[in-house]
């Protein structure tokens, strides 16, 4: 990703008039690595900060989170010191990937102080500092010592830079002077400079054409979702084997919707204990149907036993002294009348042996009968797993627990759950006025298709995939809330990748409950089928701006 200081420098400035001067209403972590401080000045602004080693970054978002039922030891620490403190000032240090956020607080004794959180966004590097007015370290996310450069992040000692002190700031243009571009490469930038990725660095080819780029950076660009190198990615410019793909208001806008995209990227659920214990059933139940139709397929020669037997009988005055242990007999049941060799047992008549070969024909097809039960009932299960795979690749903390919950009820896990809260959760989506009920898991789908929706109400599935229901909650919905519905549908299934899909809607009363099946599970009748292009930007915009949960 193109996440480097110029790109820092841009969101800076931009942070800076949206956050300055606000005050720390709420702070919450996502996870160990991920939090969110909730800023108010006229109104609520989330700042998302993420120490993911692939996708380190912060900016405004205005996604919903669910929370851990406990937040991190870091988490309560930024609470008591920095809860209705005042954000001063966010800058930038020397245009690295290093920002830092200046609160004004007050102690115990009611005496004013600053506070600094330092947020060094450095990939596998990255980490969240809290210090004092001095710069003692009072906690980080990640406590190291660093022997070769003398540099620690531990709780007590004095708060120092990474060591990258030998290069200069690009701003500073008085220090170009020392910097020996007579055989100049992209590495000079890299060598010399802070904050130049290796993308920006190849876009120049002298020092005087990189420090004319500086000189007017702050009239050039905009926020830009770029295909790079047939790679989706973002930046504030155009580079070199780029193509734009579409602008935004803002650079917080901008990578909302970038991560938006490769999370579910950032997803945390993907590596959770469910998701992959789905993953594993999957593949048990792909490898037990392969296994059952095998099977199958050597128990299907009941019809043969069956005419052994009776060709036995149709013969059987010429074995009426002495049983041979084999006999070959023209099959009169077949067009070719081919020859058949059948193996007798000699101390047995040939009625007995007849017998024989009939049980044996009923035995198989016995056995071809409970087999195909059995994969049947296995393609189900791998029918519901699949739905689960999808439905966890879209959940949030809150849709993962009901997730596990159902694991639960339907004794597939033992893990213990907390049960606290009963009530089942699910997004809606407003647009234009009417809400667009979205189930994310199987719960999620039962509640708002069986027990909340109305007969007259249209409800949505992606054609023969794994997906949400969406169910539209208006009897009589214009054809842009249909559209918008379907398109919904798309997002949230095994499609959601793709540039269009084909989405079936019907009525919720063509929709029924499949008996006995697992909740969430149903056929539909009287269906219609629409393709729809999958609009990101469109969906970004729905689910940041108009997304509420029950």
């Amino acid at each position: 990703m193109t996440f480097d200081g110029f790109f820092i420098n841009k969101l800076i400035t931009e942070l800076k008039s949206e956050l300055e001067f606000s005050r720390v209403n709420k702070i919450n972590n996502i996870s160990n690595n991920e939090f969110i401080l909730t800023m108010r000045k006229n109104k609520n602004k989330k700042l998302f900060i993420s120490l993911n080693p692939q996708n380190s970054r912060l900016h405004i978002t205005t996604h919903n989170y669910e929370n851990p039922k406990t937040p991190s030891n870091f988490c309560t620490l930024l609470r008591k010191h920095l809860n209705n403190s005042l954000l001063e000032s966010i800058n930038q240090i020397n245009n690295d990937r290093i920002i830092e956020f200046k609160f004004k607080t007050t102690d115990e004794l009611g005496y004013r102080k600053n506070i600094y959180l330092i947020a060094e966004l450095m990939g596998k590097h990255s980490n969240l500092i809290l210090t004092d007015q001095n710069r003692k370290i009072l906690d980080s996310v990640k406590n190291s010592y660093d022997i070769e450069y003398a540099r620690t992040t531990i709780a007590g000692l004095d708060y120092k830079l990474p060591p990258t002190s030998f290069k200069i700031n690009p701003f500073n243009f008085d220090k170009y002077i020392n910097i020996n571009s007579s055989d100049f490469s992209f590495k000079t930038l890299l060598n010399n400079f802070y904050g130049v990725s290796k993308k920006l660095a190849q876009q120049f080819t002298s020092l005087e054409e990189f420090k004319f780029f500086c000189k007017n950076f702050q009239n050039i660009g905009r926020p830009l979702s770029l295909n790079i190198d047939n790679k989706v990615d973002f930046y504030f410019l155009n580079l070199k084997n780029s193509t734009e793909r579409f602008s935004f208001d803002t650079y917080s806008e901008l990578l909302d919707f970038h991560y938006m995209n490769i999370n579910n990227s950032d997803n945390t659920v993907k590596n959770s204990k469910s998701y992959q214990f789905v993953v594993n059933k999957i593949q048990k139940l792909e490898k037990k149907i392969i296994i059952l139709q095998k099977e199958i397929e050597k128990a299907s020669s009941e019809n043969m036993y069956q005419i052994k037997g009776n060709l036995l009988l149709a013969n059987n005055y010429l074995y009426k002294n002495s049983i041979p242990k084999k006999i070959i007999l023209q099959n009169f049941y077949s067009d070719e009348l081919e020859n058949i060799e059948i193996k007798l047992d000699p101390t047995l008549s040939i009625e007995q042996n007849a017998k024989y070969y009939f049980n044996i024909g009923k035995k198989n097809k016995k056995k071809r009968e409970i087999l195909s039960e059995q994969v049947e009932i296995s393609k189900n299960e791998l029918l519901y797993f699949k739905n689960l795979e999808t439905q966890i690749e879209n959940a949030n903390v809150s849709d993962l627990e009901e997730i596990k919950e159902e694991l639960l009820n339907y004794g597939y896990i033992k893990e213990k759950i907390n049960k606290k809260n009963k009530k089942i959760k699910y997004t809606i989506i407003n647009y234009n006025g009417t809400d667009i009920y979205i189930g994310k898991n199987n719960l999620q789908n039962d509640t708002i298709t069986n027990k909340l929706a109305k007969k007259n109400y249209l409800w949505f599935h992606i054609k023969d995939l794994p997906g949400s229901h969406v169910v539209i909650f208006d009897a009589n919905p214009d054809e842009e809330t249909i559209n918008i519905a379907a398109m919904l549908a798309a997002y949230f299934s095994k499609s959601a990748s793709e540039d269009s899909a084909i989405v079936d809607y019907t009525l919720i009363k063509n929709v029924k409950k499949i008996p006995f099946a697992k909740k969430g599970m149903v056929t539909y009748t009287n269906q219609m089928s629409i393709k729809t292009k999958i609009d990101k930007l469109v969906l970004l915009k729905l689910l940041n701006k108009n997304t509420k949960s029950n």
